[in-house]
């Protein structure tokens, strides 16, 4: 079977077919196109894990930050030109490996001033609740009879609307669109774990795999921010009837 990038909508970027694809290349060469992936993904899951951990639960290091408001510009405009950098650069060793690895220290420093500002319960929770859901789609791309690329141009809509209904929140939205547009965030990029998974695998080539593991990182922690919002809404309307009660 053919996939051609016409069809593919992945989160981030689509590869360049340069040769051909994995699903067509021999055994040897699928698991250690799988090795590459999964080994470097792990290690930028790993990092902005702990990078996260040491900003959320060490005041000194939140204050310094917060009083250095450029530290957060820092990060988002270097998350912003690296992920330019690691399009153009993304099938040159080691020049590809030197700008993921600043793509992935500027966004964990961004998730870690994000989730500073939530309990440590919480997190844990969301963390473990995202690691399940990875786990289980995973398992289920992999061993599903079922091509779920045809889905590509289904999810890109629904991103793109998702994105504008996100500028429309910043100014008429509550608490109650907040919680529903985390909801169908989560349910999107669970979405995009099972196509981009199975995309890696279809479309990309061989040496295409730094395309790989930037779609299903991505996928991971946008999922993890939905998920943590939906629990710490969950979490608040808890709080409410446990107050109306004692009241």
């Amino acid at each position: 079977m053919n996939f051609s990038s016409e069809k593919s909508n992945p989160l981030f970027a689509t590869g360049l077919n340069n040769g051909p694809s994995v699903l067509n290349s021999s055994v040897k060469v699928r698991l250690g196109f799988l090795k590459k992936v999964y080994g470097i993904l792990s290690i930028q899951l790993a990092f902005t894990t702990v990078m996260s951990a040491i900003i959320m639960m060490s005041p000194s290091v939140q204050i310094f930050i917060f009083r250095n408001q450029w530290i957060l510009w820092l990060s988002l405009i270097g998350n912003l030109a690296t992920s330019f950098g690691i399009m153009y650069k993304r099938n040159e060793y080691p020049t590809n490996f030197y700008i993921l690895g600043a793509f992935t220290f500027f966004n964990s420093i961004t998730i870690g001033i994000t989730v500073a500002q939530y309990s440590l319960a919480l997190v844990a929770q969301a963390f473990l609740l995202t690691a399940a859901i990875t786990v289980g789609l995973t398992i289920y791309a992999f061993t599903s009879k079922t091509d779920m690329t045809f889905l590509g141009n289904f999810l890109y809509t629904a991103i793109t609307a998702m994105f504008f209904g996100s500028l429309i929140h910043l100014f008429f939205g509550n608490s109650f669109t907040n919680t529903a547009m985390a909801v169908m965030g989560a349910c999107l990029f669970s979405g995009y774990i099972v196509y981009d998974t199975q995309l890696i695998m279809k479309h990309l080539s061989a040496e295409e795999y730094i395309v790989g593991v930037l779609n299903l990182y991505l996928d991971i922690i946008n999922l993890f921010l939905k998920v943590l919002k939906i629990l710490k809404a969950l979490n608040g309307d808890e709080e409410k009837r446990n107050k109306k009660q004692r009241d």
